[in-house]
């Protein structure tokens, strides 16, 4: 983004002033997203090259990092009171009032980008990158310098500062314009198509003229976008690629079609997730291409190594075959060779006696090697070794033996082959799914307000609500409990209050057991590791809040219906919905009419990021083949917030 840009979107930004920050988030090195509760909203901030608000749901890391952690203590439930652009620069000043004090989260747009969190005295709390320069330093304790600026102030840019262009000499008026202003394309060409002035013409050549044309043209845009974006649009070439992103029209582009929005921020983040999904999917393409090539390379080193051992294992083979079939030959000839050694003759001699009768046994004589205590025999193409001192009978063996030595390493190689080529077909199909189906970032959705709680729709179509804590229980039932409802607990302290909607006196069957198995599962039952406890159901009119009881805690009065020998059981599957997937959990009956592809959880002891990785990969193996890669990439937090008290086991695969 330009400081054109920037400024076009600050009258946007100024909507988020009085917004409350709920979260701040570090995706990668450069990208943070800012959650707002109070209205809701994201901020996407991209280090050395954009800001703006954006619909679209990002994956979070796991864990974040600790500039995020250090920006989180400071910045958490604070209030943005002020959005500024300094010095019509690419630098944007957040201001947030957060625990009685001013902080200013500066961030940083050109060349590698910078975060840096700024006391009310101007002094640098925490920095994404700690620098020292020539100008400045950014260095925590020490006060925060804006950078000198690279160009003008256009905002207050006169017609005198222009004139000094000239002192450029020779060099294009295009080049030399981006230099002096520090405006990079499309906006300097835009200057000088407005101004009629050739983009090619050297500096020194420009006329007072059209100096005063090009001051007018850069004064005109400047004003255009301090009051705002008056035509948000993308820019896309005959070829349909999007190549630029802009607020204003220009004549540069007028020939070419173009997206319009409403509002600039819109459009930027239209614009810039496309180029984030392109950078993912090249990316991903480049892995999955040396991916490929090392399966390939060890596949030709398998087939090569395979060639080889077939060879091996027949000419082995075949060896021991001409050793019996020559067995009383061979036999006669190491006979003569010891024969002659008796009578005091050396290797030498003996090796050259016995060539010297062109008769076999003896033809079959390759050579003596009497520093191995071999001999090398020749029968038709194959030549092979024999000890001195062995019999034919165990030469033949030795060599059967290595023949299948070899054979057996054949099945090995076999099956590896096998398997690297069915890893290759698999992921020749992934891929082809990838490239077909490039991934979306999701939008954010808004939430129905249950979605805030635990819950599930019954095998009877029904609404069921739990509460997560102490707090959530009470605003269950105190807002969302209607005199039509059923409200169950389990039989024990310590039980999320679980509410079947709009059912009327007496639920269904199957509904009624459905909620006592969540109302039961998710109660220190689970926790203490018990198999089954009783459930009881009651209508909202009979839960009163006393003076004395605690949050999240009820007096009930009148009768309690009782349910017994409720399972404590839940099970978590993967719903496919048109290609999509959609992690979803609850009583078993329930789960199962939605899909067939879940486990069973019970309480045990396996820690739940252990459990849910395990979970992962079980869910992984029972869909189709082309949604298993989308699985393996969904994150471990929507499995792991699903288990209650961070314990359990499963029951069946």
């Amino acid at each position: 983004m330009s400081s054109i840009d920037l400024a076009a979107l600050i009258p946007e930004l100024a909507t988020l002033i009085n917004s409350r920050i709920s979260n701040i988030y570090q995706i990668d090195n450069s990208i943070f997203l800012i959650k707002f509760r109070q209205p809701k909203g994201t901020l996407l901030i991209e280090v050395g090259k954009r800001i703006h608000p954006t619909k679209y749901v990002l994956e979070v890391p796991e864990k974040p990092s600790p500039f995020c952690m250090a920006l989180r203590k400071y910045l958490r439930n604070g209030k943005i009171i002020g959005i500024r652009q300094l010095n019509f620069d690419r630098i944007i000043e957040i201001e947030i009032e957060s625990r009685k004090e001013i902080y200013k989260l500066v961030c940083e747009l050109f060349r590698e980008g910078n975060i840096i969190l700024v006391e009310s005295e101007g002094n640098i709390i925490h920095a994404l990158h700690y620098k020292k320069m020539r100008d400045r330093n950014i260095i925590r304790g020490e006060k925060y310098t804006k950078p000198p600026k690279h160009g003008l102030n256009l905002a207050k840019l006169e017609i005198e500062d222009l004139l000094k262009i000239k002192s450029f000499s020779n060099l294009e008026v295009v080049k030399g314009l981006a230099k002096f202003l520090g405006i990079g394309n499309p906006y300097v060409e835009e200057f000088l198509i407005r101004a009629g002035v050739n983009i090619h013409k050297p500096c020194e050549k420009l006329s007072e003229e059209e100096l005063v044309k090009i001051y007018n043209a850069i004064k005109e845009i400047t004003c255009s976008v301090l009051k705002g974006a008056e035509h948000p649009h993308i820019v896309i070439n005959s070829n349909g690629e999007w190549i630029d992103v802009l607020p204003i029209s220009l004549r540069k582009y007028e020939n070419l079609n173009e997206i319009t929005f409403e509002r600039f921020s819109e459009a930027l983040d239209e614009y810039y997730t496309r180029l984030l999904m392109e950078r993912k999917s090249t990316i991903v393409k480049e892995e999955r291409k040396r991916k490929l090539e090392k399966f390939n390379r060890i596949l030709r080193f398998q087939e090569e190594s395979l060639k080889r051992f077939r060879e091996k294992s027949s000419e082995y083979r075949t060896i021991g075959m001409k050793i019996y079939e020559h067995f009383g030959e061979i036999q006669q000839l190491m006979h003569e060779i010891w024969k002659l050694k008796s009578k005091g003759l050396n290797w030498q001699n003996i090796e050259k006696e016995i060539k010297s009768k062109d008769v076999p046994p003896y033809i079959y004589l390759n050579s003596i090697k009497s520093d191995k205590g071999k001999i090398e025999v020749k029968i038709d193409e194959y030549v092979f070794e024999i000890g001195l001192r062995e019999s034919p009978q165990n030469a033949a063996l030795r060599y059967y033996t290595l023949a299948k030595k070899f054979e057996k390493k054949i099945e090995g190689i076999l099956k590896a082959i096998n398997d690297i080529k069915k890893k290759i077909k698999e992921f020749e199909a992934e891929a082809v799914i990838e490239i077909k189906s490039p991934e979306k970032i999701p939008e954010v959705k808004r939430k129905a307000w249950y979605e805030n709680f635990r819950w599930f729709k019954s095998s009877d179509g029904f609404l069921v609500i739990a509460g997560k804590d102490a707090r959530t229980n009470e605003l269950l039932i105190k807002r969302y409990a209607e005199p039509n409802d059923i409200v169950l607990h389990a039989d024990i302290p310590g039980a999320a209050f679980v509410l079947i909607k709009n059912c009327g006196d007496k639920p269904p069957e199957n509904t009624l057991m459905e909620a006592a198995e969540y109302a039961a599962s998710h109660s220190k039952a689970w926790k203490i590791g018990l198999a089954s406890i009783s459930v009881f159901w009651v209508k909202p009119n009979q839960l009163k809040k006393t003076p004395g009881v605690k949050v999240g805690a009820f007096t009930i009065s009148g009768r309690r219906n009782y349910i017994r020998n409720v399972r404590l059981r839940l099970a978590i599957g993967v719903k496919i919905e048109k290609e999509k997937l959609k992690i979803i959990c609850g009583p078993v009956n329930a789960v199962e009419k939605e899909t067939k592809i879940f486990i069973v959880l019970v309480p045990g002891s396996i820690p739940a990021n252990i459990l849910s990785r395990k979970i992962r990969d079980i869910l992984a193996s029972k869909v189709p083949f082309n949604l298993r890669y989308s699985i393996m990439k969904l994150n471990l937090n929507e499995i792991y917030r699903l288990i209650p008290y961070g314990f359990g086991r499963i029951l069946q695969l």
